[in-house]
């Protein structure tokens, strides 16, 4: 089964995060995003939208 797989390097204020398949495609470059509530529900999004 191809499940999305969300790889994200977390540092203090700011962290980066990508998308790959659970065959290592990655999906989604490299992007930043903020710690806010609404920036990190929004990691959902993407792992929805590459199911």
């Amino acid at each position: 089964m191809n499940q999305p797989v969300l790889s994200i390097d977390i540092a203090k204020g700011k962290s980066v995060a990508a998308a790959f398949t659970s065959y290592g495609v990655q999906v989604k470059k490299p992007f930043s995003f903020s710690h806010s509530p609404d920036h990190v529900s929004s990691l959902l999004s993407v792992l929805v939208l590459h199911r």
